[in-house]
């Protein structure tokens, strides 16, 4: 469990210093490619200001209502331009009214102000057009009906004044995972995104925080790390030791039943189950740690684990294996893969008639990437 807590420990200090260079990294990069936005220096000027475990090097989320840059292993890892649609001068609605403007580029204009802007940032461009296939596509649409709907006919596809310039092996439209894209607006010559996803062609080092041990400061305990997840050494000791614990059923979400209504219970548990719960829940080999899940959790379960008259909410989805964990207000998710057994059993105990229950699977503990 040291291993999880070493991978995942962060600090204040740390993501303060993380942050400043990547905000000095990203105004190097805007500036480069022309872009007109200024990264503020303090990040509560931010408008997205996010930044990841240090395990992986310098890694996070730092932009404004324009521009959101994104870095991974200190490397610039993508760009992206915010509801470009509506930011672009003047805005549109949809691709069919952007076809109807000229464009001041072509396919090799496109992919000589691509290779510009990439040397710019010290990608080693011969060696990437030596080493993978490069495609340029200027992206088509549809013109529509005057009621929106799409006209039938190949004659009514037009070109837009949009244009992928990709290096790697699928050929647009099917290139979201090459190693390098990009898209560009042929109205203003306005990168929109960029995607760089082999680091190997910078020819400059990675962002690195030198003091990073020193900003880390000492791991902490086990316990320590799940007061953060918890929210605070007061829920972690209500979990740990609630007076009670309540679990009931929840309804489906609907707009006639909004929120998380139950549809059986509360149930009290039984003094060794409730003990159960807390061992589960206070567990680090019980989530699993540094793994995103493209989800829309739909839970099914809530429990409410109470002391002196403070609750720490429990909701779960079985499907995902995703909780949420609710203290004054604060809500955080995690997952409890490794978990997703012991609860069924326990949940199914309590309601043995329950059908939807009864569908549930017992699935044997997923094997985690930090074990």
């Amino acid at each position: 469990m040291t291993n999880i807590i070493a991978l995942l420990h962060t600090s204040a200090a740390y993501q303060a210093a993380a942050a400043q260079l990547m905000i000095g990294q990203a105004n190097f990069v805007a500036k480069q490619l022309n872009l007109p936005d200024v990264i503020p220096t303090t990040t509560n000027q931010l408008k997205f200001c996010d930044v990841n475990s240090p395990a992986l090097g310098v890694n996070g989320d730092v932009g404004t209502s324009n521009y959101v840059f994104n870095f991974e292993q200190g490397q610039l890892n993508s760009i992206r331009k915010v509801d470009w649609l509506q930011k672009i001068r003047p805005p549109t609605r949809d691709l069919p009214s952007l076809a109807e403007r000229p464009t001041l580029m072509d396919t090799n204009g496109a992919h000589k102000l691509a290779t510009q802007w990439l040397a710019k940032l010290s990608i080693d461009v011969a060696r990437l057009e030596l080493k993978l296939p490069g495609h340029v596509y200027q992206i088509p649409t549809r013109r529509t009906g005057v009621d929106g709907s799409n006209l039938p006919g190949v004659s009514n596809i037009v070109t837009t004044p949009l244009f992928l310039v990709t290096w790697g092996d699928k050929p647009p439209p099917f290139d979201l995972v090459n190693p390098i894209r990009m898209k560009i607006l042929g109205t203003t010559k306005e990168l929109l995104e960029l995607d760089i996803r082999d680091t190997s062609f910078f020819q400059h080092p990675p962002l690195q925080v030198t003091n990073a041990v020193e900003l880390l400061g000492p791991l902490p305990s086990s316990r320590e790390f799940m007061e953060k997840i918890f929210g605070g050494k007061i829920p972690y000791e209500i979990v740990a030791a609630p007076e009670r614990v309540e679990i009931g059923l929840l309804k489906q979400p609907s707009y006639e039943n909004p929120g998380h209504k139950l549809r059986k219970g509360p149930a009290l548990l039984k003094t060794t189950d409730a003990k159960l719960i807390s061992t589960i829940f206070t567990n680090l080999g019980s989530y699993e740690w540094g793994v995103m899940k493209l989800c829309d959790p739909d839970f099914g379960v809530k429990l409410k684990l109470i002391r002196n008259d403070s609750v720490v909410e429990f909701l779960l989805c079985f499907d995902c294996d995703i909780l949420e964990v609710t203290y004054n207000g604060t809500t955080k998710s995690e997952n409890f893969d490794p978990a997703h057994k012991q609860l069924v059993s326990l949940v199914q105990k309590i309601f043995p008639n329950d059908t939807e229950l009864k569908k549930l699977t017992k699935k044997e503990k997923q094997s985690s990437p930090f074990e």
